[in-house]
């Protein structure tokens, strides 16, 4: 029997680097180096207080921008009132509704500004992207 012996590396058919797309000190390692993981797995999670503060803030204001645009629409129709009436111009009546446009498109932002608080929030929970082995984790918690 013949015996060769060969300098060999073996590599994953699928590697990737998991990097985070938010900032943050790394709280949990939900895996071990070597274990089987499947696709959608917690792997690991990042602090996320800063993130769920921001949601927080970015819902108030959302709420307060419903609230401008709540009071902005009963202007509108109390100045609506008031030129039928031919009490004032309907250049004030221009005006409020105006004013209700920037109050709808403040409500628009507020909603942008929270989705995207959420979307960071969602970041800070990362997962396997496909099911595998893992490899070394470099790093430890609170790193």
């Amino acid at each position: 029997m013949l015996h060769h012996d060969y300098v060999s590396e073996i590599q994953a058919v699928r590697h990737i680097d998991i990097r985070t797309r938010v900032n943050g000190f790394l709280d949990n390692i939900y895996v071990d180096e070597g274990q089987q993981v499947k696709k959608g797995q917690p792997l690991f999670r990042i602090n996320a207080d800063e993130f769920k503060a921001e949601l927080a803030r970015t819902k108030a204001n959302l709420k307060s921008a419903v609230a401008e645009a709540k009071a902005a629409e009963l202007a509108v129709a109390q100045v609506q009132l008031l030129v039928d009436k031919k009490v004032i111009s309907k250049s004030e009546l221009e005006v409020a509704k105006v004013k209700l446009s920037a109050a709808n498109a403040r409500i628009d932002e507020a909603r942008s500004a929270m989705d995207n608080a959420q979307t960071k929030l969602s970041y800070t929970y990362i997962r396997a992207p496909f099911s595998g082995v893992i490899d070394r984790i470099p790093l430890k918690v609170g790193s």
